[in-house]
Order: C-alpha cells, then structure tokens, then sequence
C-alpha cells in the first residue's frame, strides 16, 4: 500500500496574522493620541486655572496699592508717601499694609480648617505705586462731561494740552470712521444726532467741547474768568484738513466767531488691522493762556486749572498729556498707576491699573452740564401777581409732550 502526501493550498495564515497586527497598531495609535489629547487638555485647564489665580492675586495686589495711596493722600502719612515716591516692589509692605513671607504677600484662597490659605500657591510678588504719570485717560458717555484736574509738580508747568480722542478697544478691530465733507470753517455745522453719522451711523468721531477753568487757590471770584482770560470754551470739530494746533485763546465767546474749531482726525489711525489703544483717530494740541502761571506773585501750589471735556453726537474715550514746549510733562497725583505682578504657581501675570482717589462722575457734578435736562419739549409759564385766583397751570397753550 502507497501513501500519497495530500497538501492544503488554500490556508492563507499569514495575511489573518497581518489584519491582526495592523489593528493592534492602529488601536495603539488611537488610544495613545486620545491619551495625548486629554493629557493637553488637562494641561490646558490647568494653564488656565493658573493664569486666573495669577491674574486675581495681581488684583489683590492693586486693591492694597489703593490702601497705600489712600494712606498717603488721604490721612497724610509721610511714611507711606515715601514708600510711594520709593516705587520699590516692596510698597505696600514698607507702608504697613500687608506683611511679607519669602519676599511675596500670600493671597489667602481657603478657608478652609488647617488651612493656611497657600493651598493654590497664590500670592503677588511686586506692587509699585507712581503719582507721576504721562498721562490721563478716561471714557466719557454720551452727552456726559468729566472734570480733569491739570495738576503737576509744584516745580513743573506746561503750555500745551495734547487731546486725543475715539479709539477701538483694546482687542478689537479699527474702527471703518466717516469724517464731515468740507475743509472750510463754513463746512462746520451741528446737525441732528440722527443725521451726524449719516449713512453710516456711530462711525463718526463726536464732536469735544474743552472747556479750561484757571484760578487762584483760596481766591476764587466770579469776575475773574471774564476779566482776566481764565475761562476758556472750544468746540472741537472733526475735520480731515485741520490745523494740529489751536489755542484757547481762539474762544468763540471772546471773538466774536461763533464757528466750531476744526480738529485733525483720520480714517486710519493704524496700520495694522487691530489697533492698540493708543491709536487715537483725533488729536490736537491745545495752548494755554499763562496770564494766570506768569504771576511771580504766585507759586505753583496755589495755581489751578481745570479741563471739562464733553462729549457730543457719541461717547468716546480720550487721552490727554501735558507739554512745555517739546517736553513732556507729567500729571501728579492725579490718575496714579499701579503695577502688580500677580503669581499662582509657576505662572506669574502683571497688570498696570489708573486709579483715581475720587469719582470723576461725581466730580463733574460740581459743574452740572445744564441747569435742566429733559427728553421733551420744555414749558414754562410765569406769572407775576398778588391775586392767587390769577393763577393758570398754562395746560392750553403749553404742552411739554409736543
């Protein structure tokens, strides 16, 4: 009997051995960039967190700033007014306000029991305080005034006011401006509210009414902003052919013209797409009378002035420096800064803050914008008599919601 070998052809081993391992692989790939995917976005959170916590610890630091000026200007603490002056990391701690561990003040984050309130490692690691600023900047509503005090070193004086006025937020794309057409003097024409922006509403720039208010301190009488030059009205009107300098000398009321001061802006105040907040569409330089700072009598300490600025057609934000001749001059005590670096782990942030001592709102109530302010139409009817039966409410001639 002969045995005859019989072969299996059709078994194909190695390709099921193939399927297999490229699986494995491919699962081994899917898993591992899952893994990654979540490792970055723990990362990510945890980044973020700390960044936060850094941010809120460089805000503790600017709250304890305001505590050491307050100290300063307020209650009169030479001390504190040193360390200010000083501007070293360690203000706040040299005025007694907060203590220091390890070179940084701990922000407490917990309050919870055994707790030292260190558990998310937050704390500020530097806070300077500068009275001294290069300038001042706000935001005014619409149809709103603020009051800025000129105020500079008791050595220092200035001629020159640089206004700047309308720009994007920080972040935010520039602005697409429309500008008056017309370069005359005669082209300068108020218009309703509706009508300023044209076709393209709030794409204007409004129109700055600067108003300067100089005197002597303790000496203040009324006669004396007419009599001697020291109160000033400009309305400032943007144009896009200006001169970049006019003067408060120029005023309306004194010269007997009545046509708005035409101000330099532009279309584009920034070539990059996003501008900073610096980049302003209006500027103009605005010289100051100095009947009132020639004065040898006087020393600067019992020189004021003050600028009223308000707005019309729109709210804007503005800037405003201060300059003897070329020279930048310097505010004193009138918008304060204050730098804190802020840390929450390994991440540290730094914030720069303007703080004003008083409410600049408040402030600007001292000098109302109008005795009376309404959205209708406004009636009065006046009678002069001893007889009270004369007395008639006027409901048929006077209707203040026409």
């Amino acid at each position: 009997m002969t045995y005859i070998p019989h072969t299996r052809r059709a078994e194909q081993g190695a390709t099921a051995l193939l399927i297999v391992i490229f699986s494995v692989l491919l699962f081994i790939v899917v898993s591992v960039g899952f893994m990654r995917t979540m490792v970055q976005d723990q990362q990510e959170s945890t980044d973020s967190e700390l960044s936060q916590g850094a941010y809120d610890s460089a805000l503790a630091g600017i709250e304890d700033g305001k505590r050491a000026l307050a100290l300063c200007v307020q209650q009169g603490n030479q001390a504190a007014c040193d360390t200010l002056d000083a501007k070293e990391c360690t203000t706040v701690s040299d005025a007694g306000i907060v203590n220091v561990t390890g070179g940084e003040t701990i922000v407490k984050t917990s309050t919870a029991s055994g707790s030292a309130g260190s558990d998310y490692q937050q704390a500020y690691t530097c806070v300077k305080v500068s009275r001294n600023t290069a300038d001042y900047v706000g935001t005014i509503g619409a149809d709103n005034s603020r009051i800025i005090p000129l105020r500079v070193q008791s050595t220092a004086s200035f001629d020159t006011i640089e206004l700047s006025w309308y720009a994007p937020a920080t972040g935010q794309a520039a602005r697409v401006v429309t500008l008056p057409t017309g370069a005359a003097a005669a082209d300068r024409r108020f218009t309703t509210l509706a009508g300023w922006g044209g076709a393209s509403p709030n794409t204007r720039p409004p129109v700055m009414r600067a108003q300067l208010m100089q005197f002597t301190k303790d000496n203040v009488k009324l006669r004396d902003f007419d009599e001697n030059a020291n109160a000033h009205t400009l309305y400032l009107y943007p144009s896009t052919a200006a001169s970049p300098t006019v003067s408060f000398a120029g005023d309306g009321r004194r010269t007997g013209s009545q046509v708005p001061v035409g101000a330099p802006c532009t279309t584009s105040p920034a070539a990059s797409p996003v501008a900073p907040i610096d980049s302003y569409y209006c500027h103009v330089r605005i010289t100051v009378p100095d009947a009132l700072r020639s004065n040898p009598s006087l020393s600067n300490t019992d020189k004021l002035a003050y600028l009223r600025l308000t707005t019309m057609y729109g709210a804007t934000d503005f800037r405003i420096k201060l300059y003897k001749g070329p020279d930048l001059v310097e505010f004193y005590g009138v918008q304060p800064t204050i730098d804190a670096t802020g840390r929450a782990g390994d991440v540290f942030r730094r914030v720069l803050a303007h703080v004003e001592l008083a409410d600049p709102m408040a402030d600007a109530n001292l000098y109302p914008r109008a005795t009376v302010d309404l959205t209708n139409n406004f009636c009065k009817v006046l009678f002069v008599t001893n007889n009270a039966s004369d007395y008639d409410a006027g409901t048929g001639v006077c209707n203040p919601a026409l």
